[in-house]
């Protein structure tokens, strides 16, 4: 989940306004009916959060599709001035984990 975090983060501050000087973003980390739900919170951007299938030798380009692999699902809701991205891991794939 913090690979999750960290991947969300990182695409707010590089593809929407909060990478601009003054921009700002928020992680919010709920734990709700034993999965957890992670929301990153950002300005929005000119495009969409997608996957895509980045080249072998690419250096950026799979935070999403690792996110997606991982969560049990994922999402986005927003505009081109605000948008926030959320993954849900389901219960089942928190077990084994503290």
């Amino acid at each position: 989940m913090l690979l999750a975090v960290d991947e969300l983060v990182v695409n707010a501050l590089r593809h929407t306004k909060s990478g601009q000087p003054g921009g700002t973003f928020t992680v919010e980390i709920t734990r709700w009916d034993g999965a957890v739900v992670i929301c990153v919170g950002d300005e929005g951007g000119p495009s969409e959060p997608v996957v895509t299938d980045a080249a072998d030798d690419a250096e950026s380009g799979r935070g999403l599709r690792t996110v997606s692999l991982m969560a049990s699902s994922w999402g986005w809701f927003g505009n081109d001035r605000s948008r926030t991205v959320v993954a849900l891991f389901s219960a089942g794939a928190l077990q084994g984990t503290v």
